[in-house]
C-alpha cells in the first residue's frame, strides 16, 4: 500500500506589527511646517496662498514654540513672493518684534529694506529703519505686539492700513482681556478714522465706552467720536453731543477741557453761534485754567474776535492774558507775537506793537524767540515810528542779553549808526 503523503503545517497567519505611536499635535504641526517650506523653494504661484496659511495655522497654534519664528519669515517670503509687498514688510517687522532674538533677522531685514527701497517713499526709510530696531528689553509678547501696532500705526500711511487691520484683530482675538487690550481697541479705531473708515471708527470706541465706561480711555473714546462726527461726517449736530457728553460725563479728565474748545469751535464756523462759541471759552479759561485747553482757548477766543467779530483789541488782549497764565513758558512768548503781528497789521498802531514785542521779553526771557522780538522791536521803532531814542536801548539790549544771537551783528551796526 503506497505511503500516505505528509499534509503540510498550516501556515501560520501573521502578526502585525503594532501601529506606531501617533506623532503629537505639535510633532504634526512641526512636520507640517518643515513640508511647506520644502514646498515653498520650488512652490508654483496657485498654491502659495494654501503655504501661508499653513504658516498661520502653525503661529496661531504654537507660536511660543523655537521655530515659530521660521513660521512667521516663511509667512513673509510668501507674501513677498505673491507680490504683496506692504503685507510683506509688516510681517518682516512683526518677527522683530515676535521674536527679538531670532537668528533670521539679518535675512529679513536685508529683505525687508529691498522691498521698502522699492515700494516706499524714501522719506519712510529712517521711521522703518527705527521701527525695525525691535521693542525695548523687558516686555513680554502681548506688550510687544502692541509696541508693533502702535509703532506701525503711528507712520500714518495708508499703504499700510489693509495688513494692519488684520494685525489689529489678531491682538484682539489672542489677547482680549489683557490690560492694553483697551487702549488697542481705541487705536483700532484711531487706525479707521485716519483711513475714512468712519463708520467703523465709530463703532470701535463706542464698543470702548461699553467696556471701559469710565476714565480717561472713555474719555479719549468719547472725544473720537465727536472728532469722527465733526471732522469726517462733517454732521455737528451729533458731534455736539458727543462733545458735550465729554464736559459732563469726564468733566475731571484733561479731556473734557478739550472738548469744551471743539465745541466752541463748531459753535462759531460750523453752527454760526459766536456769542455761545465765546461763552463757552470762558468756561475753559475759568475751570481749566493752566491746562492746554484754556490756552487753546485763549487763541480761539483771540481768532474769533479777530476773524468774526472784527474786534482786534479784544483779539489782542485774548493772548495777553494768554501770556499771562502762561508767564516764562514758549508759548506765552508765541501769545504775544502773534498779538504784536495783530497790533501792526490791523490795529496799524506801531507804538503797541513794539510795546508787545518788549513785553515779550520781559515775560520770557529765556524764550527762543526773544532775541528777534527785540530786534523787531527795535526796527518798528526805528523804522516805523522814526524814534531813534527809543531803538538805541533796545538793541544794546539785544546785544549785551543775547550775544550769540544771529541778530547781534546787524544790531552792533545800527548802534554805531544811531550813536554817531
Amino acid at each position: 500500500m503506497p505511503k500516505a503523503e505528509a499534509k503540510p503545517a498550516p501556515k501560520q497567519a501573521l502578526t502585525p506589527p503594532p501601529p506606531p505611536a501617533l506623532p503629537t499635535a505639535e510633532e504634526r504641526a512641526k512636520s507640517q511646517l518643515t513640508f511647506a517650506q520644502n514646498i515653498f523653494k520650488s512652490a508654483s504661484e496657485d498654491i502659495l496662498p494654501s503655504i501661508g496659511e499653513q504658516a498661520e495655522a502653525y503661529l496661531w497654534e504654537f507660536r511660543d514654540n523655537p521655530e515659530a519664528d521660521q513660521a512667521q519669515y516663511l509667512k513673509a517670503e510668501v507674501d513677498e513672493r505673491r507680490g504683496e509687498s506692504i503685507a510683506a514688510i509688516t510681517d518682516f517687522i512683526k518677527l522683530f518684534y515676535e521674536y527679538p532674538q531670532t537668528e533670521l533677522k539679518m535675512n529679513a531685514k536685508q529683505k525687508m529694506f529691498l522691498l521698502v527701497d522699492k515700494k516706499l517713499n524714501k522719506k519712510l526709510k529712517p521711521q522703518i529703519t527705527e521701527i525695525a530696531r525691535g521693542p525695548r528689553e523687558g516686555l513680554d509678547r502681548p506688550q510687544r505686539f502692541a509696541a508693533f501696532l502702535r509703532a506701525m500705526a503711528a507712520l500714518k500711511e495708508s499703504v499700510f492700513y489693509q495688513p494692519l487691520r488684520e494685525e489689529f484683530r489678531e491682538y484682539l482675538r489672542r489677547y482680549p482681556g489683557h490690560e492694553d487690550a483697551g487702549d488697542i481697541t481705541f487705536e483700532f479705531g484711531q487706525l479707521h478714522l485716519q483711513n475714512g473708515n468712519y463708520q467703523n471708527a465709530i463703532l470701535l470706541y463706542q464698543k470702548v465706552l461699553a467696556v471701559y465706561k469710565e476714565g480717561a480711555l472713555a474719555a479719549k473714546a468719547q472725544i473720537g467720536v465727536g472728532d469722527t462726527y465733526a471732522q469726517a461726517l462733517k454732521d455737528y449736530n451729533k458731534a455736539v453731543e458727543a462733545y458735550q457728553a465729554v464736559t459732563k460725563k469726564f468733566a475731571a479728565y484733561p479731556e473734557a477741557g478739550d472738548a469744551y474748545v471743539k465745541l466752541a469751535t463748531i459753535f462759531d464756523q460750523n453752527l454760526k453761534q459766536p456769542d455761545l462759541a465765546l461763552e463757552t471759552l470762558d468756561k475753559i479759561i475759568a475751570n481749566y485754567a493752566g491746562t492746554d485747553s484754556a490756552y487753546a482757548a485763549y487763541l480761539e477766543m483771540s481768532r474769533i474776535q479777530k476773524e468774526r467779530n472784527k474786534d482786534h483789541s479784544k483779539a489782542v488782549a485774548a493772548l495777553q492774558a494768554a501770556s499771562k497764565m502762561f508767564a516764562g513758558e514758549e508759548r506765552a512768548a508765541e501769545a504775544l507775537k502773534k498779538a504784536s503781528e495783530i497790533a501792526g497789521d490791523d490795529l496799524q498802531d506801531d507804538t503797541f506793537k513794539a510795546k508787545l514785542l518788549k513785553d515779550l521779553v520781559e515775560n520770557c526771557p529765556q524764550c527762543k524767540g526773544a532775541p528777534a522780538a527785540l530786534w523787531d522791536a527795535g526796527q518798528v521803532y526805528e523804522r516805523r515810528l522814526k524814534a531813534p531814542g527809543e531803538a538805541l536801548p533796545v538793541y544794546k539790549r539785544l546785544v549785551a542779553d543775547y550775544p550769540a544771537d544771529a541778530h547781534v551783528k546787524d544790531a552792533q551796526k545800527r548802534i554805531r549808526e544811531l550813536s554817531k
